[in-house]
């Protein structure tokens, strides 16, 4: 699962509980990646910050080339935003 997310974004804090409750739940299943486009310096702060709740694995894409690859793909504006990728489809 991929999700893309920002520290500032209320609705994207109120998704990491759930997000970390999916990980551990569909451990060795499921990976769940949240990815930010954001400095790594706040997104490194707010994820210590969030400690035990936010326990999945964490990109930065300042590019934001992967952004544009699946929320271009799908006409997607807003986050947070979710996608299911299995054996390399977004399904």
């Amino acid at each position: 699962m991929v999700e893309f997310w920002g520290t500032w974004c209320p609705p994207c804090r109120q998704s990491i509980p759930h997000l970390t409750k999916i990980q551990k739940k569909f451990s060795g299943d499921v990976t769940v990646i949240g990815i930010s486009g954001e400095e790594i310096p706040v997104v490194e702060e707010f994820v210590r910050a969030m400690g035990s709740v936010m326990d999945c694995r964490v990109a930065i894409d300042r590019s934001n080339l992967s952004s544009a690859v699946y929320m271009s793909a799908f006409s997607v504006r807003g986050i947070p935003h979710a996608f299911i990728v299995h054996k390399g489809k977004i399904v």
